[in-house]
């Protein structure tokens, strides 16, 4: 996986993060050029800020505050075939073509606590014991395996 597509997923999981936080400040200062961010925090919030990338160098890119369908708490974001996926917590998933504008999906029933993305498939395992897949990142069904606590999936060699 490229760094850029990297540091992109962590940035979106980031945003999700911010505009779901009850806690989140409403006024934050960034690293690098030290612009200050203001905005309001909530499913509607946006802003720009600025913030350093590339070590040293004081460059840096534009990152903007998108919108979440809910005021919900994203737990996981993935990548994949152009579709970012976040699911929460609380039973719900959303999905964006842009990393930004995030709209809701549909899911079964769950505890959404990671998604993962391969072979054309995105995952997800939920902490009271179930999987949903999706080969789009919108619309996801209902799997089939053991009742388990699953905090945690990934594809790697061909395999979730």
């Amino acid at each position: 996986m490229k760094l850029k597509t990297i540091l992109l997923i962590l940035l979106v999981f980031y945003i999700l993060s911010s505009i779901s936080s009850p806690y989140a400040a409403a006024k934050k200062t960034t690293t690098g050029t030290k612009k200050t961010t203001t905005g309001t925090t909530g499913a509607k919030a946006a802003t720009v800020a600025t913030t350093a990338v590339g070590g040293t160098t004081g460059t840096g890119i534009a990152l903007q505050l998108g919108t979440s369908p809910s005021d919900s708490f994203w737990y996981s974001v993935a990548y994949g075939n152009g579709v970012f996926v976040a699911v929460s917590i609380f039973g719900f998933v959303a999905y964006s073509t842009n990393g930004i504008n995030f709209v809701p999906g549909t899911i079964p029933r769950g505890l959404w606590g990671s998604v993962t993305y391969g072979n054309g498939v995105f995952v997800a395992v939920s902490r009271d014991g179930y999987v949903a897949y999706s080969t789009n990142g919108s619309t996801f069904v209902l799997g089939n395996i053991s009742g388990n606590v699953w905090l945690g999936v990934t594809y790697g060699n061909g395999l979730f």
